[in-house]
């Protein structure tokens, strides 16, 4: 895998999300925001992840992240 491609990363972390493996999630959106730091979906991702898990803190501080960069969007709101 070629660690300079975001978006295997941001995949990955959707993979993960969706098997219930919320920690690898959370890894793979680090990954890809290590690479990215302003890429929205891997931020997003990450902050479902947290959700998941309960980690609200940190679930809110990523969704609030999303909806300065996109304010319109309804799904994030709803997540909020």
């Amino acid at each position: 895998m070629d660690p300079s491609q975001w978006a295997l990363y941001t995949n990955a972390a959707n993979c993960y999300f969706k098997l219930g493996e919320y920690e690898r999630s959370i890894e793979m959106s680090d990954e890809a925001l290590t690479l990215c730091p302003t890429l929205t979906k891997a931020v997003y991702r990450r902050g479902l992840a947290y959700g998941e898990l309960r980690l609200f803190k940190g679930a809110v501080e990523d969704l609030r992240r999303v909806l300065k960069a996109m304010p319109n969007d309804v799904e994030v709101k709803k997540k909020l």
